[in-house]
């Protein structure tokens, strides 16, 4: 059991204070601050390293405000970064063009936009795990519903983050499982993923169709519209337009 608990824990979800500032915030001056914060951060070029790394901090301090954990938000954003080294590596292969970082030093251009592409993905993971930790997903729900997003997407939205916790439930129950039947086995064999994920799979599905079904024993139908949220009061909207306005001042001068 102590092997199982140092190799397999469900990780616990970042939240902010509850006497934080963000926390008290009505949802959609958030989600809309935090898209403005999306759209902003992913139209650096490619060899704009400098407001990509400005871009990239921001999130941090923002959680800094909020009293999020900052340690645990950037393993979160961590894990984001092998996907983005398969998809941009081969740029240090292919873009050979000098790019100057200091003036007295060059880069090749495919490794400066190999840095801007993980600056690009450290502030947008960062942005939303931030909006994560400080809005419930039933809120943030709300606040697409809020700007007509269709109520397809934003179920399907909530279904998929339900699950994937749910994903995580099973498989910590069925690794647990596996180790109690096998004492002496310090690692899962290659022989036996197979049955593993078969077995994972189907717990799964069978959860989820239990859920499913006390959700429409509590008159759940998928066809109902959404209720919207809160679209906020005066005060949080200067205060987001005044936040987004010093995005876009700094956008613009780097």
């Amino acid at each position: 059991m102590t092997l199982w608990r140092n190799t397999f824990q469900i990780p616990r979800m970042l939240t902010a204070g509850e006497a934080s500032i963000l926390r008290r915030f009505s949802p959609v001056p958030k989600v809309t601050v935090c898209l403005v914060f999306l759209v902003l951060s992913v139209s650096f070029g490619r060899y704009d390293w400098m407001g990509c790394m400005v871009f990239a901090c921001i999130p941090f301090f923002i959680a800094l405000t909020a009293e999020v954990p900052v340690c645990d938000l950037l393993k979160r954003c961590c894990m984001a970064f092998p996907f983005v080294l398969c998809a941009g590596i081969a740029n240090c292969f292919f873009d050979r063009n000098p790019v100057e970082i200091f003036s007295w030093w060059e880069v090749s251009g495919g490794v400066v936009s190999l840095f801007v592409l993980m600056m690009k993905t450290l502030a947008a993971v960062g942005m939303v795990l931030t909006l994560t930790a400080c809005t419930p997903m039933t809120e943030i729900a709300g606040a697409l519903r809020r700007f007509h997003v269709p109520c397809v997407l934003i179920l399907q939205l909530q279904l998929l983050f339900r699950y994937l916790w749910l994903l995580m439930e099973e498989s910590r129950n069925v690794v647990q499982a596996y180790f109690l039947r096998n004492p002496e086995c310090r690692i899962i064999p290659y022989r036996d993923w197979g049955n593993v994920v078969g077995r994972l799979f189907l717990r799964t599905v069978e959860r989820a169709g239990a859920i499913y079904r006390a959700m429409q024993c509590r008159l759940f139908h998928a066809g109902n519209p959404l209720s919207a949220a809160a679209s906020g009061s005066l005060k949080e909207w200067v205060e987001a337009s005044f936040l987004m306005l010093l995005l876009f001042i700094l956008r613009y001068f780097l």
